[in-house]
């Protein structure tokens, strides 16, 4: 069984990254509030489409890798858990290390496009950290306290007297 100082902070992870992406979604959902405040009204005409950053897709994988997680945390019942602990913190900084290569890639694609394209995919992105960074970090620390509780806890083997007694 998993004790709630494990499953606690895990589940509260798991809300407040679904937090920041439902912000995220309502910001790409109403890009012309974004637009307004970064860009100038000939340049917002100019857009055909709003440009998707980067950051919507790599909280849309950090969510589906908490809930991944929270799961194995509530069903899992191996002696790897070390193993399985270390495995999601892997999955979990993968879009942080290469996040920045992804940007720069991303980014070249829509200077293509248009610089309008690349101011517009820049706002966006300045606003979706903004409204999102406190509940992202906030849920990064508390996966990485439940991911290391998980990975040092051990199961219990089961001590009752009928055990011991099968045992000898």
């Amino acid at each position: 069984m998993i004790s709630n100082n494990i499953k606690i902070p895990q589940i509260i992870s798991f809300i407040m990254s679904g937090i920041a992406a439902a912000i995220s979604s309502a910001l790409i959902a109403s890009p012309g509030l974004v637009y307004k405040n970064f860009l100038l009204k000939s340049e917002i005409q100019d857009l055909k489409s709003p440009a998707l950053p980067l950051i919507y897709y790599q909280q849309i994988y950090v969510l589906c890798i908490l809930f991944l997680f929270l799961l194995v945390i509530l069903k899992y019942k191996g002696q790897s858990r070390r193993a399985v602990s270390i495995l999601f913190i892997l999955l979990l900084c993968a879009p942080k290390v290469f996040g920045p290569f992804l940007q720069i890639i991303y980014q070249r694609k829509l200077a293509l496009n248009g610089a309008v394209y690349l101011a517009a995919y820049s706002s966006m992105t300045s606003a979706i950290t903004l409204c999102t960074f406190l509940f992202t970090l906030t849920a990064d620390v508390l996966f990485f306290i439940s991911a290391g509780r998980y990975g040092i806890s051990r199961s219990v083997p089961d001590c009752s007297e009928e055990n011991i007694q099968q045992s000898l």
